[in-house]
């Protein structure tokens, strides 16, 4: 946690004051070591922190939600985790993959 910590600070300081960053924690990290990554980085103003705790886990983001005041975002969730995170308003962003069905031509 303080390497990524510290790399974050050298990515606040290469970005400047109105930069923006995100910092991905890839869902590796547990709840306690989650909440406390996402205080330490709180004063670095990161725009988002992405997947801090796994997306089927609702639980654990109703309970990040109450503790840390950074951004939340997923990058990862399917569709019924996606729509529960956004309407029980647990994430502030959502990375998301937008499928296209090709259109059939009839010729």
């Amino acid at each position: 946690m303080l390497a990524t910590f510290k790399r974050c600070q050298e990515v606040r300081e290469g970005v400047g004051e109105d930069g923006d960053f995100i910092c991905d924690f890839h869902a590796k990290l547990d709840m306690s070591d989650s909440v406390t990554l996402a205080n330490m980085l709180e004063p670095l103003r990161p725009y988002w922190v992405e997947d801090p705790v796994r997306n089927e886990a609702l639980p654990l983001y109703r309970t990040l939600r109450e503790r840390v005041k950074v951004p939340l975002a997923t990058g990862n969730a399917g569709k019924v985790e996606l729509r529960e995170l956004i309407e029980e308003q647990l994430i502030d962003y959502a990375r998301v993959r937008i499928r296209t069905r090709a259109a059939s031509l009839s010729t």
